[in-house]
């Protein structure tokens, strides 16, 4: 029975076939004067819904192909090239009988049709080309495969004539510190005294602004018109010089001498400069010197009343207080340099104890950016390190993962230890025994704990005062800043 289906199956197909191949096919279709089977039509519906769904889904490419390319091919083709004119002709017509004019003519340079237009590019090999621009762009490593070359450029050397003047430069920096020189040898002439202009000084914007001396120059025009607006009432309000020849802004750190000392609480006059002293936490120490000469400072950061620093807003009397500390440090280690003939810089040790992790992520946005912008901007190579002593439990490793994604010059300049921290005296801040001894007893040493400032808590009354005394604000906007820096 099955063999007879098969037969009759393969039969009525054969007979079918034989059947369509008679049927008139002028359209390339069925025909309409015969009933379709239900096979025909579905077979028929799919091709057409085939070809419909095929215009569908190109239509859009083929609109952003010509989008892109400007023009179809098709108009391409229609608007070949023309060659360019020779206008010889008619210029000898024009001149005709003028046989000066056709000896020219006869010497000029012919013309060259020019060379035909690249064809247009296609959709996709704009896709591919923007694709690599974008990888170029955001991949460094792609953007230029050629291995750089080191160029190996000769040493400067220092001449005669030179060489009083720029004692103690390295000489990989003569270039930079002479070019620097040249770029401000007219605002030097016209700060006078108060220029810090001797070549170790500005070594020091030289090396703060990854040795480039316009960015050196910019940062050393943008820090005198900063000192002009705060160096002198900071330093006049907070302490005194014991030789009475010396003032602020003067030439005597140039020299070598620099006898400016912090006056006591109790001797400062003015409401504003007495808040600033109590709210000072740092100290420096001229008998610590580290093993380069180096004289060391002591800041008992976690020891600041963050919470009534917040609360009596006494971020201009901190900024003070700062302002005084730092020309105290620069034109110490200043003075020294002018003393040995090389550059000297000051090593730092914070004292984080008794800091309160939760206060400090509460307030320190309010005056942790100000107090950072003076010193980085206005107080240039002033610590060779930083050594940041009793750091609460945490600190130590969370700096260990900051530290990853900095430069190892940075990781070099600062360490965070805990309790146990006289390694990190010894081998990080560079004291020696005799030096460690002459600190005072809470870090370590013998000396009194009376060196250290005391950070007593913001008085209640602290902003009252500040709002009744009537005394000008200590920090102004430095007018030109914007466009030094």
């Amino acid at each position: 029975m099955r063999r007879a289906s098969s037969a009759r199956g393969s039969a009525n197909s054969l007979g079918s076939a034989a059947k369509a191949e008679s049927w008139p096919t002028a359209h390339g279709g069925y025909p309409s004067d015969r009933k379709r089977s239900f096979g025909q039509r579905m077979k028929k519906s799919a091709s057409d819904g085939g070809a419909r769904m095929r215009k569908a889904l190109t239509s859009p490419f083929l609109l952003l192909k010509k989008t892109f390319s400007g023009r179809s091919h098709r108009s391409a083709r229609k608007r070949a090239p023309t060659p360019t004119r020779d206008l010889s002709a008619d210029f000898e017509r024009e001149s005709e009988g003028d046989e000066a004019l056709k000896q020219c003519l006869s010497t000029s340079v012919e013309f060259e049709p020019p060379s035909p237009p690249p064809p247009p590019r296609s959709l996709w090999q704009r896709l591919i080309d923007w694709v690599l621009l974008l990888l170029c762009r955001f991949v460094p490593a792609l953007c230029d495969t050629t291995p750089e070359v080191p160029v190996i450029e000769p040493e400067p050397t220092i001449p005669e004539e030179h060489t009083p003047s720029l004692a103690g430069i390295p000489a990989e920096h003569v270039a930079g510190v002479r070019e620097l020189q040249k770029r401000l040898a007219p605002f030097i002439k016209e700060e006078g005294e108060a220029a810090l202009s001797e070549p170790l000084m500005l070594l020091r914007f030289l090396l703060a602004r990854e040795c480039d001396p316009q960015k050196a120059a910019a940062m050393w025009r943008a820090t005198h018109a900063w000192r002009r607006l705060h160096v002198p009432r900071a330093l006049q309000e907070l302490g005194s010089f014991s030789n009475p020849d010396h003032r602020p802004l003067d030439g005597a750190p140039c020299r070598g001498e620099w006898t400016w000392r912090r006056s006591a609480v109790a001797d400062v006059t003015t409401v504003r400069g007495r808040i600033a002293q109590n709210a000072g936490t740092s100290s420096i120490h001229r008998d610590v010197l580290a093993d380069d000469g180096g004289v060391t400072t002591v800041s008992r950061t976690g020891r600041l009343d963050m919470a009534g620093l917040a609360r009596e807003h006494a971020l201009d009397p901190v900024l003070m207080f700062q302002a005084s500390m730092l020309e105290d440090v620069l034109q110490t280690v200043r003075a020294a340099s002018q003393r040995e003939k090389r550059l000297v810089r000051a090593h730092t040790i914070f004292d984080l104890d008794g800091l309160s992790v939760i206060a400090t992520l509460r307030h320190v946005r309010k005056f942790g950016p100000p107090a950072a912008a003076v010193a980085q901007r206005y107080f240039p190579e002033v610590n060779s390190s930083t050594t940041v002593i009793n750091s609460p439990r945490g600190v130590e490793t969370l700096w260990g993962i900051v530290s990853l994604w900095l430069d190892q010059a940075m990781r070099d300049k600062v360490s965070f230890r805990g309790r146990h921290f006289a390694k990190a005296l010894r081998d990080h801040a560079r004291l020696d025994a005799d030096a460690v001894s002459r600190l005072p007893k809470l870090l370590g040493g013998e000396a009194s704990n009376d060196l250290l400032m005391p950070c007593p808590p913001f008085s209640k009354h602290d902003r009252a005062d500040l709002a009744a005394c009537g005394e000008p604000v200590f920090v102004h906007e430095v007018p030109l800043e914007a466009t030094f820096m």
